[in-house]
């Protein structure tokens, strides 16, 4: 039997896996949106999004991608024109 500490840790330990796993799974979906619409996407511009802890700035991101004419229209980092940034 456990005790109530253990149960508490291992709730927090529950709720901490499905958390991580949710934003795991925006970020797998912004990702595959980008390479859809974009194409191969610069390593920087993967970097950021698998850096992305925030669900509601994934689910924004989301969201741009699908008004964006271009990749530099998100102004994500690695999508610079001629160095300069957008």
């Amino acid at each position: 039997m456990l005790s109530i500490y253990e149960e508490r840790g291992i709730a927090k330990g529950e709720a901490h896996g499905i958390a991580k796993g949710s934003l795991q799974g925006k970020r797998d979906v912004v990702l595959r949106l980008l390479r859809h619409k974009f194409g191969d996407l610069p390593d920087a511009v993967r970097g950021r999004i698998e850096a992305m802890e925030s669900g509601a700035e994934l689910d924004s991101l989301a969201d741009a991608i699908l008004d964006a004419a271009t990749l530099q229209d998100l102004h994500l980092p690695g999508t610079e024109r001629n160095g300069q940034a957008p």
